[in-house]
């Protein structure tokens, strides 16, 4: 896939999902690729399951790629739309 299955933050949420969906083969191997998630330093985490959630956070402008909540078993991040 594009970008190695590297989400891009920068993408809207339709592209965000389309891209999960196609790189999850649920109980059948995958040795396609995965979704991938990349931090700054370096770490690569291959997340389990990607759910959009549209908030309205104010007037606060987020730059895609932020992560503005961590909950005990996730965290929520900024994308385009």
């Amino acid at each position: 896939p594009f970008g190695g299955g590297v989400i891009d933050w920068r993408q809207d949420t339709d592209s965000i999902i389309r891209l999960s969906r196609a790189l999850n083969f649920g109980s059948y191997r995958n040795d396609f690729s995965r979704v991938k998630i990349i931090f700054p330093q370096g770490l690569i985490l291959y997340p389990q399951k990607v759910e959009v959630e549209n908030r309205k956070l104010g007037d606060l402008p987020l730059e895609p790629g932020t992560i503005f909540a961590l909950e005990e078993n996730g965290f929520s991040v900024s994308c385009k739309d």
